[in-house]
Formats: structure tokens, C-alpha cells, sequence
């Protein structure tokens, strides 16, 4: 029972210690002057509650958000979101304007794939990486797969027609996986056999 009793008071504690934090960030961010949400103090639970509770409602939440303050708002006491393509640009330079952008580590460390290049968020190490693989999507590799692509498109457009026609309820994420896996198996087998898919 003690024990029942210390685990609580250090689960409390814990929890104050995140609000505070949270507290602090509000209050002493840079971006506290930019519009958003008053829950902006509460980002975790508040994107818990419209993702998890509701189920994957926060992606709309945040349009509304934009509606209601604009085109950039806080959606967190270290996060901004952007809703205009015209900053994208700028929120998005490439390494050939000259500037460095890290990525965000909190996302690409969500993915649990630590040492990928797509989870690599600093910005040098993050362009050494991509680079390796710079020659799989270069525009003429791709359009070398245009054929491949266009045939797997329409089969898997052939497959939706077949779920249509019989009723049947058509799992959305097994069926891009598919079509995913397998164009890109098709090409790996075609470069390993020198012969198209």
C-alpha cells in the first residue's frame, strides 16, 4: 500500500513538473506573440484529445484554427503551423539559397527509425545522407519508372472497380501498402535481372 502511495506522489509530481514546463514555454516562448489556441498550453493533451479520443480529428482542428486567426498560428509553445504556400519557400530552403534548416527532432524521432535519413534532422549530416541516395530520384530514374508506375496504377484502380462492384469494404492502408511494395519490388527484381517487371 506505501508503495501504491509513493508511486502516486511521484506521478504527481512528474506531472506538475510537465505543467510547469508547459507553463514556462507559454510564457516565455518567442512565438507567443503569434495567434493560436488558448490550449496552446496544454499542445500534448490537446493534440492527444483530438487524435486519440476522437480519432484523428486534429489535422481538422488546426484548419479551424486557421480560420479563426490565420494563415500562421501557434499550435504549441514550440511549434508553429503554416497554412500559406507562399511562405513554403522560406520555411523550406533549399541548400542552394544558401540557408541551413534543421528538421524538427521531436517528429523525425516519432518515426522510431533513428538512424534513416529521413530522421535525420540536422542539416549537414541530413544532405550527406541524401545524397547516397540523390541518383534513385533523379528526374531521369523516375521517368524511367513511369511505365512500371502507370501499369501498377491501373491495377490497383482495377481493384478498387472490383470492390466497388461486389460491395465489399476495401482496406485503404493494405491496399496502398500493396501497390507501394509492390512497385518497388518490381523495379528492385527488374535492375537485379536487367529486365523490366
Amino acid at each position: 500500500m506505501a508503495r501504491f502511495g509513493v508511486s502516486t506522489s511521484r506521478q504527481s509530481l512528474i506531472s506538475l513538473a510537465q505543467n510547469l514546463q508547459l507553463l514556462h514555454y507559454g510564457m516565455c516562448s518567442v512565438s507567443i506573440s503569434i495567434p493560436g489556441g488558448f490550449t496552446d498550453f496544454g499542445a500534448p493533451r490537446y493534440e492527444f484529445y483530438y487524435d486519440v479520443i476522437l480519432g484523428g480529428q486534429y489535422t481538422f482542428k488546426i484548419i479551424e484554427l486557421h480560420k479563426q486567426y490565420g494563415p500562421i498560428i501557434r499550435i504549441s509553445p514550440w511549434e508553429l503551423h503554416v497554412g500559406d504556400p507562399d511562405f513554403y519557400s522560406i520555411l523550406y530552403a533549399t541548400s542552394a539559397s544558401g540557408q541551413k534548416r534543421n528538421k524538427y527532432n521531436w517528429f523525425t524521432e516519432s518515426f522510431g527509425l533513428d538512424n534513416s535519413v529521413f530522421a535525420t534532422w540536422e542539416h549537414d549530416k541530413h544532405k550527406i545522407r541524401r545524397g547516397a541516395l540523390g541518383m534513385y530520384f533523379s528526374m531521369q530514374s523516375v521517368r524511367r519508372l513511369d511505365s512500371l508506375i502507370r501499369e501498377r496504377v491501373a491495377m490497383l484502380l482495377k481493384r478498387f472497380s472490383e470492390f466497388k462492384d461486389n460491395g465489399n469494404v476495401m482496406m485503404m492502408s493494405w491496399a496502398f501498402a500493396a501497390f507501394t511494395n509492390g512497385t518497388s519490388i518490381c523495379r528492385r527484381l527488374a535492375s537485379f535481372i536487367h529486365a523490366s517487371c
